[in-house]
């Protein structure tokens, strides 16, 4: 599948730079609450900026949504969205890499929850486990 170009790709989050750190601040506050009693089987690693994703119909994308990522695991990625995406949705994360170049990882949206207004977190579970390392520094 072809790169999902940054310029081609449609920003429904629509939020200030102020929004964006006030939902960000928001999402490390209740992740750093919860960090003890956290029984998550697989360690997630802050990971916040832009990425494009893609959803998937018949094996066919759609045109790229810009989303922001929050975290990212072995086994997926939190995203901020402006709208609601089914669960059971198949996706396409284009993830940035050191060389300037995105990896497409598919997978599953596992959740999709409103966080305020109209913004949502999604939750996509990749269909293989990535190396941590190809991404985070």
């Amino acid at each position: 599948m072809a790169e999902a170009s940054e310029s081609l790709a449609t920003d429904l989050l629509r939020l200030s730079e102020k929004e964006l750190t006030e939902l960000l601040e928001m999402h490390r506050s209740v992740l750093s609450s919860i960090a003890h009693t956290n029984k998550r089987a697989v360690k997630r690693v802050r990971f916040e900026r832009f990425v494009n994703v893609q959803t998937l119909e018949d094996n066919s994308p759609s045109k790229p949504f810009r989303m922001h990522s929050l975290d990212l695991s072995l086994t997926g990625i939190a995203l901020l969205h402006g709208t609601f995406v089914y669960p059971k949705t198949r996706g396409v994360v284009h993830l940035p890499i050191a060389a300037g170049n995105t990896v497409p990882l598919y997978g599953t949206v596992c959740y999709c929850a409103m966080v305020k207004g109209r913004i949502h977190r999604i939750g996509i579970r990749f269909d293989e486990p990535v190396d941590l390392r190809d991404f985070v520094k």
